[in-house]
Formats: C-alpha cells, sequence, structure tokens
C-alpha cells in the first residue's frame, strides 16, 4: 500500500486555495516527489517531510509551474543538517541534466550540495524505472515534445497513473487502463478546447476510455474553478470522480 499526497492541485496561477503543480509519493521506506512547483517545499514542511528525506524527484515536464522548486530543494540541501550525503536522483525527460547545469551556472555553488550528489537520469516513453516497492512507467503526453505521464505499479498491488500535463489523448487513456485511480488534469473550462489541456467533457471521455474506477481532476485554474468540473466529466463516464485539493491523500492499493 502507498499514499499520493496532493501538495499542488494548482497551475502556474497559484492561489490560497492550490498551490502550483507537485506530488508526494509514500511508498515503502521512499519519500517520492513528482514535479515540482513553486511552494513545493513549504508544502512538504505541512506535511511533515523535510528536504532530505526525499529519496528520488519524477518530472514530467520543463514548465517552470513543474519545475521551480527543484532548484529551491538543491538549495535546501545545503542547510545544515539537511545534506544527508548519497545521491538524489531526479528522474526527468531528455535535456534535463542540460536544464540543470544551466541553472546551476546561473545560481551558482548554493544549489550545489555538499555532500549530496544531485543525480539526473533521462526517463524516455515506453521505459521503466525499477525500485524496491515497484516501479514508474513512462508515456509521452499531448502538451510539450517532451512531456511525459506516469505509470506507479506497486510490487503488492495497486496502480495509479498521472497525466502530467496533457490534451486529449486516447494514448494516454489507453496508458492507464488497469489502473485503480486516474490523476487526471483538467484545465480547462467546460466548452472550450486546446491541444495541449484538457476541458472536462474530454477529462471524462479520456476516463471512460481508461475504464479505472477513481478519476481525481488536478491541474485546475482559477477560472475552472466555479464550474461544475464533477457533473461535465460524469456526462461522459461513469465511476467516482472527486475534484483534487491540496493535501488531498490518496491510497493506492491494499
Amino acid at each position: 500500500m502507498a499514499e499520493w499526497v496532493v501538495l499542488g492541485s494548482g497551475t502556474g496561477l497559484p492561489t490560497t486555495e492550490r498551490n502550483s503543480p507537485g506530488y508526494l509519493l509514500l511508498a515503502g521506506d521512499e519519500r517520492v516527489l513528482f514535479d515540482a512547483g513553486s511552494g513545493t517545499l513549504r508544502r512538504l514542511a505541512q506535511e511533515g517531510v523535510a528536504p532530505r528525506a526525499v529519496s528520488r524527484v519524477f518530472l514530467t515536464h520543463f514548465h517552470t509551474d513543474h519545475t521551480l522548486d527543484v532548484m529551491a530543494l538543491c538549495f535546501a540541501l545545503k542547510s545544515p543538517g539537511e545534506d544527508r550525503g548519497g545521491e538524489l536522483p531526479i528522474h526527468a525527460p531528455e535535456g534535463f541534466a542540460a536544464m540543470l547545469a544551466q541553472m546551476q551556472a546561473l545560481y551558482g555553488h548554493w544549489v550545489v550540495p555538499d555532500k549530496t550528489r544531485v543525480a539526473p537520469q533521462v526517463v524516455r516513453p515506453g521505459e521503466a524505472v525499477e525500485l524496491p516497492w515497484g516501479r514508474v512507467r513512462a508515456a509521452r503526453t499531448a502538451h510539450t515534445p517532451e512531456a511525459l505521464c506516469y505509470r506507479i505499479e506497486l510490487r503488492g498491488g495497486g496502480t495509479l497513473t498521472w497525466s502530467g500535463d496533457t490534451g486529449y489523448s486516447e494514448d494516454v487513456a489507453r496508458f492507464a487502463q488497469g489502473s485503480d485511480v486516474f490523476v487526471l488534469e483538467c484545465a480547462v473550462p467546460p466548452g472550450r478546447s486546446v491541444p495541449y489541456h484538457c476541458n472536462p467533457e474530454e477529462a471524462g471521455r479520456m476516463a471512460r476510455l481508461s475504464g479505472v474506477p477513481r478519476l481525481v481532476l488536478t491541474h485546475i485554474y482559477p477560472e475552472v474553478e466555479p464550474y461544475d468540473l464533477e457533473g461535465f466529466v460524469r456526462r461522459e463516464y461513469a465511476g467516482e470522480v472527486v475534484r483534487a485539493r491540496d493535501g488531498m491523500r490518496v491510497r493506492v492499493g491494499g
């Protein structure tokens, strides 16, 4: 059994209710961070997780609302008592190592921990990262050229798929098939369509195609908040649907 903790269910326009995107997976002895928008470290502190406790990081793509606190995490690891040593793997699409080097050049030695080695690890569509508690598989999304979604499969049973940022994509929906939970972005108001984000009707169609029993809507812009997103989704999808909120915990597996 694992828990998926919503650190940020919002966007690049954070509100008092929604932080920029960030999620924490509690699996076995690991504390795994999935994306790290601005404010993620503060939300980790609210969950009682210190920077040194982060085991590894997965990034979906390189937009600032998903990556800004990667540098904040590196900076925090230089603080007394936080530089734990060992390695901090950051699993990300191809190109992140160059991005990290540029950020380190910009901020200097302050974002290079003295003892902890920050280790970029390339994740490509179709690949899986094998871990003691399970594996994390990756697939392409309809967002930016590098953007990935992730499917978390626990060894003892239980699967969660997180879309990352994506437009309507039957490939992403099929990637989620067999999951217990589908965490799917819903960034666009009903009736409006863009190729790189989902509206609730599209989210409902993707959830129906995936066949998952539970859908969690996330990446919600302020302009989308007033709409009955759940109602629009239910026109397409018969399973359970909930709107993510910061601090929500989703159990995965038994």
